[in-house]
């Protein structure tokens, strides 16, 4: 009886100590956080989109849309604007930070159609000579900013910013930004070298800012 029974145990234990088969079943694919984050963002923009159709009221809620842009990567944006037929814009900008191009443009190429816009990746040239803006209760002319660079290659451009020479160095830096996107667009002021940025009369040898975009263009050709 006893015999029986040890064999028995021994069995048992090794039966208990057998791993089971092998899963040979692949584990499901893990999807990719950003692609799952852009989709996202469409799905609500798509739901939200009428309460950001009025531009005029569109700064009520920027900080919305931010939140939500956020979840794709910290460092993108949101703006708007308006096409000359009308059509409501939503820029999709990294700010200037070139590592977030690809981002910015991967999440534009998923939008899906949505009918009165258009979706723009980064923030594109736009201004002319003659268009104004405003600064500090000023207004201001794209056409009056200047720049000098190197005739070779523009690794080292001097911006003048149409303010008195005693401009601090961050106001015309911000004020020199705004004016690049708007003539150069994001994209290509990021092609740029080292930037320095001054008010005050512009010297001799600078250029119109607009025959720097200008001078990009033909290299690109």
């Amino acid at each position: 009886m006893f015999p029986r029974l040890n064999a028995w145990c021994a069995v048992f234990l090794l039966a208990c100590s057998t791993p089971p088969p092998a899963n040979d079943t692949p584990p499901p694919p893990t999807e990719d956080p950003q692609k799952v984050a852009i989709s996202s963002f469409w799905s609500w923009f798509t739901a939200h989109e009428a309460e950001y159709r009025d531009l005029s009221a569109v700064a009520e809620r920027l900080d919305v849309i931010g939140a939500e842009i956020r979840r794709i990567d910290p460092g993108l944006l949101a703006e708007f604007t308006l096409d000359p037929d009308g059509t409501r814009v939503l820029v999709l900008t990294a700010d200037g930070i070139q590592r977030l191009f690809p981002i910015v443009e991967a999440t534009v190429a998923a939008a899906p159609p949505i009918p009165g816009w258009r979706i723009q990746a980064l923030r594109p040239a736009w201004a002319t000579p003659d268009t104004n803006l405003q600064w500090k209760e000023q207004t201001l002319s794209f056409g009056d900013f200047y720049a000098a660079w190197d005739a070779a290659t523009p690794a080292n451009v001097q911006i003048y910013v149409p303010l008195p020479a005693e401009t601090t160095e961050k106001d015309a830096a911000t004020l020199g930004f705004v004016a690049l996107d708007a003539v150069l667009g994001e994209k290509m002021t990021e092609t740029l070298g080292e930037l320095h940025f001054a008010g005050g009369i512009p010297p001799a040898d600078a250029k119109n800012l607009f025959l720097l975009a200008a001078h990009l263009q033909s290299d690109k050709k």
